[in-house]
């Protein structure tokens, strides 16, 4: 299963589960299993990978599963072969930044003594890059599975993706209205100055393809057009912890910092993928501004786990998930305008000021009255 910065949760528990000795956990002669506290399997998980998210929808078959009762991941005490797939180690890079990049080949077809597959033949493998950092523990983590690098494992020297005379421009000066023009970002986060100027003003939207997010710019949301560096930094821990918990209390975070600085002088969407455990929750995006959080924006998580927020400035920032949508104080206070409860003293002066003048009317009409009498 190839995935960018979190895997799925039924990979991690399996690495997980192969990195430690569940022997070492209570047998429960009942069940025939082995069983290992939730908390505990989370904490060794988050050694071996960047990011771990919630494991009880894990469920392997013949392997292992979360028990709510117990609240236990539990191991059968059995097993399972693993399927006998060739793996060819090509080469190890450095990245940078502690990370390292293992390049292999993986069969795409189990082999026996009869059968095995040709490793020379391109359409017999699958071309694979698995990103990894020293988790201090004499061990490895996992930051990513998939072709080719993730972002933040670039060199320094990666090149610029357009230079203002390549093709990308012309495409989008003779791009129809309403129609798109996607660019691979997979060598560069930096988008040049010529590509937004020749989309400025244009019913044109402009996907950024980049490793593990999309950055999504319609041409008549650019105002000013320069240079952008759009790379975006996951899980930066930039925001102090106490002031995200005071606004996220016990519920989860993901922390992301935009590489650029200040204002972008347009409007631009980024699509991200925090994983299915989060479909259906809301996104709650919170911009870290003169030592404090502010709401900027909410998006609900979608079936395949993506969310999508729209930026005009690049700053620190902070998504806290929840069930419901959160809402700026002007939200609030129409809501609660828009939506008086009963018993609620909201609009309390208001209401009697409005029985005031009513009262004051039907005085008037009697005294008109009377005097016409």
């Amino acid at each position: 299963h190839f995935y960018g910065d979190t895997a799925p949760v039924n990979d991690i528990a399996s690495v997980t589960l192969g990195e430690i000795n569940v022997y070492d956990y209570s047998y429960n002669a009942e069940t025939y299993n082995y069983e290992i506290p939730y908390d505990e399997f989370v904490t060794i998980a988050k050694d071996f990978f960047i990011n771990v998210p919630d494991l009880k929808n894990v469920n392997v078959n013949y392997l292992i599963s979360y028990d709510q009762t117990s609240d236990c991941m539990v191991v059968p005490s059995g097993g399972i072969g693993n399927p006998m797939l060739i793996t060819e180690f090509v080469e190890a890079k450095d990245i940078g930044n502690g990370r390292y990049a293992l390049h292999f080949n993986v069969s795409k077809e189990e082999w026996d003594e009869n059968v095995k597959p040709d490793m020379g033949n391109k359409d017999e493998y699958t071309e694979c890059t698995l990103t990894v950092e020293d988790n201090g523990k004499g061990q490895w983590k996992y930051v990513s599975f998939e072709k080719g690098y993730t972002y933040g494992t670039a060199t320094e020297d990666t090149p610029v993706v357009d230079d203002g005379t390549s093709t990308i421009v012309e495409k989008i000066e003779n791009a129809e209205a309403g129609s798109t023009v996607t660019i691979d970002m997979s060598q560069s986060t930096v988008v040049s100055e010529n590509i937004l100027a020749a989309a400025k003003g244009k019913d044109v939207n402009i996907v950024l393809e980049m490793d593990g997010y999309t950055w999504i710019i319609n041409g008549k949301d650019i105002q000013d057009a320069k240079e952008i560096d759009f790379g975006v930094d996951f899980d930066t821990n930039a925001i102090p912890v106490d002031i995200v918990k005071a606004i996220a209390g016990n519920k989860d975070t993901k922390q992301l910092s935009l590489a650029y600085d200040g204002q972008f002088g347009l409007k631009a969407q980024l699509k991200i993928n925090v994983g299915k455990d989060y479909a259906k929750q809301y996104g709650n995006l919170y911009w870290y501004h003169n030592g404090s959080l502010e709401l900027v924006d909410t998006s609900q998580v979608d079936e395949n786990g993506f969310l999508t927020f729209t930026f005009t400035h690049a700053s620190d920032y902070v998504i806290v998930f929840d069930n419901q949508p959160h809402q700026t104080t002007t939200q609030a206070a129409k809501t609660a305008a828009d939506n008086p409860k009963t018993g609620d003293q909201t609009n309390a002066g208001f209401y009697t000021s409005l029985a005031a003048v009513s009262v004051l009317g039907i005085a008037v009409l009697a005294v008109l009255r009377k005097k016409k009498a």
